[in-house]
């Protein structure tokens, strides 16, 4: 190579001097980094994506500010931290929540790597442990491409966020992955994970209320469950309340209100509320849905009462993953009781396997 004349040659070896470079200051290769992104077993536009987050191309706002297109690198998410590639997609409340809710049960404050190619790096070394190598990296890249795109939705076209609708959409991304790699149809996919088991992971002060209503449209009489659990999931009280309503939805309602009376009583002041009435749910996020005359009054009431916490989130769980509140709300409706549990749990929270013999006076002992 000459001195003053370019050839490809010459930016070949200059391109290897940089990579050499970037070794020596890097506790990852540059080299080997690329080339096992470009071998993933993924989507091209994954791969694309992941490259961009390697290689600090997203805009992310801490990215911007430099750039002076912005003036303020916080996250919109949750204004506590400024928006790196590492806070969107692992450290940032919502992405926490997600990564733990997803199949990987990750808790992110435990993640090593100070910058997205370590983090990158670290799974992949790890991945050969899991059961399907190539389903885990599937997974991995899927999730953190929704996460990204669920941040955008929320920051510019102002969509809810929902960690349901967001495992619910990761689950469908990576059905779509298996059938891209495979160029078969995949086997249908697991149910999304029960979000009655996810531990909040950067707010260790928040705490879950599971809440259920059951309503007999002859007699108007049914029955109301709320179950509290810390952020660690560990019971801390329920409570079953017989009574009359007029409307399922009403009964749904009240038992959100009882929520939020007993955790004022106990002094929470950090709740997610969970309800398996999507509609209510759907009201009490943006009030688009409608409700019947009868839950009016019971959700003025609900926003009254959420005034007085620091923070209260409302999220709809499926059926299938809110049985505790259910079994509760079933229970005071037959048994026509109420009642409170401060210090132990009832009976079925210790046996679940009351609940197959359906002795609901034995599940209440």
């Amino acid at each position: 190579m000459c001195y003053g004349l370019f050839t490809v040659k010459s930016a070949y070896y200059l391109a290897l001097s940089n990579v050499a470079s970037d070794s020596a200051s890097s506790s990852v290769s540059s080299g080997e980094v690329w080339k096992k992104l470009w071998n993933l077993p993924v989507l091209p536009k994954l791969k694309h994506f992941i490259w961009k987050c390697c290689s600090d191309a997203l805009a992310v706002r801490s990215l911007l500010v430099k750039r002076n297109i912005v003036s303020n690198g916080k996250c919109p998410l949750c204004n506590s931290a400024d928006e790196t590639v590492i806070h969107a997609l692992f450290h940032c409340n919502f992405a926490a929540d997600v990564w733990l809710a997803s199949s990987f049960r990750l808790c992110t404050q435990s993640l090593a790597g100070s910058s997205f190619k370590d983090m990158f790096m670290n799974f992949l070394k790890l991945a050969p442990s899991f059961p399907d190598k190539v389903d885990a990296i599937i997974q991995w890249v899927t999730l953190v491409w929704q996460i990204w795109k669920v941040r955008n939705q929320f920051i510019f076209q102002h969509a809810n966020l929902s960690l349901y609708d967001t495992i619910q959409s990761f689950y469908r991304g990576v059905q779509e992955g298996r059938l891209g790699i495979s160029g078969e149809k995949s086997k249908p996919l697991d149910p999304p994970v029960p979000l009655n088991i996810v531990l909040p992971a950067t707010n260790t002060c928040r705490y879950k209320i599971y809440t259920n209503g059951v309503w007999n449209s002859v007699s108007c009489l049914g029955g109301r469950g709320v179950m509290v659990r810390n952020y660690k999931g560990k019971f801390v009280v329920a409570k079953c309340k017989h009574g009359c309503s007029d409307s399922a939805m009403a009964m749904e309602a009240e038992a959100i209100r009882d929520a939020l009376l007993l955790a004022r009583s106990i002094k929470l002041d950090c709740i997610s509320i969970f309800s398996d009435c999507k509609t209510l749910i759907a009201h009490l996020i943006n009030a688009h849905s409608s409700l019947d005359w009868a839950s009016v009054m019971v959700v003025s009431d609900i926003r009254e009462l959420v005034g007085e916490f620091s923070s209260v989130v409302f999220m709809y769980i499926p059926k299938m993953l809110n049985k505790e509140a259910h079994v509760l709300a079933r229970g005071a409706s037959l048994l026509s009781i109420s009642s409170v549990w401060w210090v132990n749990p009832p009976s079925f929270v210790v046996n679940p396997s009351l609940l197959k013999r359906r002795d609901f006076a034995a599940c209440f002992e």
